[in-house]
C-alpha cells in the first residue's frame, strides 16, 4: 500500500510529494489451512476491506474469484461534507496485489466472469452463486 504524506507548506513550496508505501502484509497460516476448494464472489459492489480480501485471496492463489470485477476503489476513503446534503468519498490509500499489480481505478478481475442479467434477477435467480456452486462441484 501507498499513502500520501500530505504537508500544505512543502506543497506552496512546490516541493516533490512524498509518500510512506508499506510492507507486504501476506503472510499464510499453513497450520490452519483448510485443504478443499474455495471460491470468492465479487462484483462492481465489492469495495474497501472486500475488495482487499478479493485482493489477498487473487495474490495467494487459493482459489477461483467468480462474478465481476470488483469496484477499483479500496483504502481509507476520505468522507467529505457536500452543499445539498451531498457527500464524497475520495481514496487515500493505493493499495496493489500482492505481485505489485494494480486494481485501483480498474477492479480485481475475476478469473470467471459471471454478470447477472435483469431477467435473473426478476425471477430471483443468483447467477453468480450459481456458478460457484457448479465450480465447487465439479471434480
Amino acid at each position: 500500500m501507498q499513502s500520501r504524506l500530505y504537508n500544505s507548506a512543502y506543497r506552496a513550496w512546490n516541493y516533490k510529494q512524498r509518500f510512506y508505501t508499506g510492507e507486504n502484509f501476506l503472510n499464510p497460516m499453513p497450520n490452519t489451512y483448510f485443504g478443499k476448494q474455495v471460491v470468492v464472489l465479487t462484483s462492481g459492489q465489492t469495495y474497501s476491506a472486500a475488495e482487499d480480501f478479493a485482493g489477498a485471496f487473487k495474490s495467494l492463489g487459493r482459489g477461483k474469484i467468480i462474478g465481476e470485477a470488483t469496484g477499483g476503489s479500496s483504502g481509507q476513503p476520505l468522507m467529505i461534507d457536500l452543499p445539498g446534503s451531498g457527500s464524497a468519498r475520495i481514496c487515500t490509500k493505493r493499495d496493489k496485489l500482492g505481485d505489485g499489480g494494480e486494481f485501483i481505478g480498474k477492479g480485481i478481475q475475476p478469473d470467471i466472469i459471471v454478470s447477472p442479467t435483469v431477467a435473473d434477477f426478476r425471477k430471483g435467480k443468483d447467477t453468480v452463486l450459481e456458478a460457484a456452486i457448479v465450480q465447487l462441484t465439479a471434480e
